[in-house]
C-alpha cells in the first residue's frame, strides 16, 4: 500500500500550526496523519478544543486493524494511553504491547513519530563541526 507523504506532510504543518508545540502533540499529528483514514477523521480521535485524545474513537465502524494500531500508538505517545478512559477499561492492555500494535509496512512513520515524541534525533543528520 503507497501512502502519499504530500498529504502528510500537508497535513501535519496544517494541524502541528494549531497545537501546542511540544513533542506530545507533534507525535499524535503525526501519526495520526498518515492513513488517509485516521487523517480525515482526525477531529474523531482528537478533541482540540479540550486538547484531549477521544478514546472511543477505537470503536468507529470505520476503524480497521491498521487503523486502530496507528491510533493506539498516537494515543500512546500523546499520554500514555493504554486502554483506560479514567478509571474504565476500554479495552486490554496487550493490544498497546509492541507486538500487537506494529504495523510493519509503517514503521518508518512508527520510528518518525517515536523520534519526535522522544526527541530522538539521528546523529548522521548533525552537523559535523
Amino acid at each position: 500500500m503507497k501512502y502519499s507523504c504530500w498529504d502528510h506532510l500537508s497535513f501535519y504543518n496544517c494541524m502541528a500550526a494549531g497545537m501546542p508545540d511540544d513533542p506530545n502533540h507533534q507525535a499524535l499529528v503525526y501519526l495520526l496523519g498518515v492513513l488517509p483514514d485516521t487523517r480525515k477523521r482526525f477531529r474523531e480521535l482528537f478533541n482540540t478544543e479540550k486538547d484531549r485524545i477521544i478514546p472511543n474513537a477505537l470503536f468507529k465502524p470505520w476503524q480497521t486493524g491498521g487503523t486502530q494500531r496507528v491510533t493506539r500508538l498516537a494515543f500512546n505517545l500523546f499520554d500514555g494511553f493504554i486502554g483506560y478512559s479514567g478509571k474504565r477499561k476500554i479495552e486490554p492492555e496487550f493490544l498497546y504491547a509492541p507486538d500487537q500494535i506494529m504495523e510493519p509496512s509503517l514503521l518508518d512513520y512508527y520510528l518518525d513519530a517515536c523520534r519526535l515524541r522522544f526527541e530522538f534525533h539521528n546523529p548522521n543528520t548533525r552537523n559535523q563541526q
